[in-house]
């Protein structure tokens, strides 16, 4: 049996995020992914929280941005 592949975004999602319509520039929306999911990390370890939950919490941060726009949230601008 193969094993089915759940991708975390389809490439129209990662090509075409909210925050990219509503003008926030790719390599800014990149920077603060990233900034989120070292804070997240960080946030683990402070914690002392196991490696799958941080990589879920982070999963759900970065799935969280391909739906909702950075401006809406006042995030990078």
């Amino acid at each position: 049996m193969t094993p089915t592949f759940y991708p975390l975004a389809s490439l129209s999602q990662i090509e075409k995020t909210p925050s990219r319509a509503d003008g926030i520039p790719e390599d800014l929306e990149e920077d603060l992914r990233a900034y989120g999911c070292k804070l997240i990390h960080e946030a683990g370890i402070l914690l002392k929280q196991k490696q799958v939950a941080v990589a879920t919490a982070q999963i759900l941060f970065q799935r969280f941005w391909y739906v909702s726009s950075m401006k809406t949230f006042g995030i990078g601008i």
